[in-house]
């Protein structure tokens, strides 16, 4: 075997070779219309790739890269995820054909890459040329025994595609007698490594078992110090060349933390049970024809006509493919009362049709829209179009992406959650602290015409105590609405007012004094004396992350953006770049005077150009390295 790896310095790939690599590719595009057909109808993974890959599409067609994600849970930083592969060579040769076509060529070709990759090493490790066919034939057969919807979609596919050729690479290199490995071992290891999603374990690992493996199987004649060196230069070409995607990645762990994770409250039913996937074309076409700036929140869990949840091309809180940022999920956790039993949720935002939902809070999150599988409260929402059950629902109060309003109050970690649980927001965008009432209501009540008996008297669900009976917060606290809630037919009994003279004996709670560091923002702590202003909305939803927005503020405040705080998403105010703050643990606001202005949000890209310039010099110096080790 030593002699062998000694002898066999090329390739040594003769034609026959050519041809049957060349057969090989005609092998993985034969599935390629089937494939087509079937991702026409894509179930929930396809679903999430889909919507991923449709903003690479769209920040092509706008002619700018895809650096924000407006579809994910109040918009999220795209091309900083590398899950995205927005600059993965092989998609963005591929970016321009339609989404069906696009993933299953890109799955025909790495599945050849797979195959490719096992004829070489197999051939360079001096197998005949049959064995070595077959064992490729089998690598690309795997793909026939696997569904498409748990393989192609997989970025596991795109991370192993690449080892075999990598194994092939890395065992050509080990015969050069230089500390510089070969530039095809280069040029895979770097194209790897962007398909690992920079999780580069594997491919690690495929590396240095090949150069162990001929390090074992060497003549001591050839020397051993560069079986060292190579691996060491290969990592480090490997990443520099990648710069351009690790920079701003690196940028965006480092501003965020964990924020970066999933953090659902419970597992979407159609995805982790396997619920319905009966499609709804009516219920689909409804969404795509939405055409508004407000948001879309669904609270139902079957699969609505290949969009689930969310439709591939309507801003949402959430949805498949979307993700939740830690400051999301606490923010989310306070619209529930603090022992609300768990309904169904939309990654952790509760249903807004029925139970305690914090209405004033889905204002602040900009949602406009509601996809229900049960009616909701007709006095909130007004249905738009419904099929077999579900529906889809217009909110029937304002919910703008932007408004200006008082500015906000510093306080503590702690301190922001007290208000946020037990304070509302009232019409001016002014905390007020709960006053709360208990309501018992009659056995047999469902839920939805409790829910409409709340809205008609004003009474915001806190949780539910058991035996019919809820705890509420009493917006209206006024004699006229205490009067219809103890006289209503259906209203058992109530505690925290006096039913004879009609008085109150329930009252607000004082904020108590919380000695932590001042470090967060909130909206309406000192109250608010003048209602918000919506602002003019110019430009919103861009793949390059831009906002723009008009507002006529009346003095000195803040613009409140339901946009997610991103610490490389800047603001101009008029044309001045000016500090943001992030307001109620998740949002974004921006100081404003008073008069006429102007607010542009814009994502920052210094990361991405330090990272290409990274790139280009690890370029330059790799090819006159290479160049250097040629002429010798």
């Amino acid at each position: 075997m030593a002699g062998r790896l000694q002898g066999m310095s090329r390739w040594g790939i003769a034609r026959i070779d050519l041809v049957l690599l060349a057969a090989l590719l005609v092998v993985s595009l034969v599935p390629v219309s089937f494939e087509i057909a079937r991702a026409s109808s894509p179930g929930p993974a396809a679903r999430v790739a889909m919507s991923w890959e449709r903003v690479n599409q769209g920040a092509l067609a706008e002619g700018t890269l895809p650096l924000w994600n407006p579809y994910q849970f109040g918009g999220r930083p795209h091309l900083a995820n590398p899950e995205m592969l927005s600059l993965y060579p092989p998609h963005v040769a591929l970016r321009l054909l339609p989404l069906p076509l696009f993933f299953s060529l890109s799955f025909a070709f790495h599945a050849w890459l797979a195959g490719a990759g096992t004829y070489l090493a197999a051939r360079y490790l001096g197998v005949p040329r049959v064995a070595s066919a077959v064992a490729s034939a089998a690598v690309l057969s795997t793909r026939l025994f696997i569904p498409i919807e748990d393989l192609a979609y997989s970025i596991d596919v795109y991370r192993l595609a690449w080892l075999p050729l990598a194994v092939a690479c890395a065992l050509r290199s080990a015969d050069r007698q230089s500390w510089l490995p070969r530039p095809e071992l280069v040029v895979v290891a770097a194209f790897a490594l962007l398909a690992s999603a920079l999780r580069p374990a594997p491919l690690v690992a495929a590396v240095v078992a090949s150069y162990v493996f001929a390090a074992m199987w060497r003549s001591p004649l050839g020397g051993w110090r560069h079986l060292i060196a190579q691996p060491l230069l290969l990592g480090c070409l490997a990443f520099g060349l990648s710069a351009f995607q690790i920079a701003p990645t690196v940028r965006f762990w480092t501003v965020m933390g964990g924020d970066r994770d999933l953090l659902p409250d419970v597992p979407p039913r159609s995805l982790a049970d396997g619920g319905s996937t009966q499609q709804h074309p009516e219920i689909a076409a409804t969404i795509r024809s939405l055409d508004a700036p407000g948001r879309l929140l669904s609270a139902c869990d079957r699969a609505i006509d290949g969009a689930d949840l969310v439709a591939l091309d309507m801003p949402g809180v959430g949805g498949y493919g979307g993700f939740l940022l830690a400051d999301y999920a606490r923010f989310s956790n306070l619209v529930r009362g603090p022992q609300e039993r768990m309904r169904a949720v939309f990654d952790g935002i509760p249903e807004a049709a029925q139970g305690p939902a914090r209405m004033d809070l889905l204002k602040l999150l900009g949602v406009q829209y509601l996809v229900s599988c049960q009616p909701p409260d007709s006095q909130r929402w007004t249905r738009l179009s419904e099929s077999r059950g579900v529906g889809v629902y217009r909110a029937n109060f304002a919910a703008p992406r932007a408004f200006w309003t008082c500015a906000p109050v510093a306080v503590g970690r702690e301190e922001m959650e007290y208000r946020l649980r037990r304070s509302s927001y009232d019409n001016h965008v002014a905390l007020q602290p709960y006053l709360i009432v208990n309501v018992r209501w009659p056995a047999g009540m469902t839920d939805s015409d409790r829910s409409r008996l709340e809205s008609q008297l004003h009474l915001a669900p806190h949780r539910d105590i058991g035996d019919q009976t809820w705890e509420y917060n009493l917006l209206d606290r006024s004699r006229e609405n205490i009067a219809a809630i103890v006289q209503h037919p259906l209203v058992e009994d109530t505690q925290g007012i006096d039913r004879g003279t009609l008085a109150l004996l329930a009252s607000a709670g004082a904020v108590p004094a919380f000695d932590e560091p001042k470090s967060e923002w909130i909206m309406g702590a000192n109250g608010c004396d003048a209602p918000p202003v919506p602002a003019t909305i110019q430009a919103l939803d861009h793949f390059d992350g831009t906002m723009t927005v008009e507002v006529e503020a009346p003095r000195d405040g803040m613009v409140f953006f339901s946009e997610t705080y991103y610490p490389d998403r800047r603001a101009w105010v008029d044309g001045r770049r000016v500090a943001r703050m992030r307001v109620n643990l998740a949002f974004t606001g921006v100081p404003v005077p008073a008069g006429t202005h102007r607010v542009d949000l814009q994502y920052d890209m210094r990361s991405f150009w330090w990272g290409t310039a990274v790139s280009l010099v690890t370029l330059v110096v790799w090819m006159t390295s290479e160049r250097r080790v040629r002429r010798r």
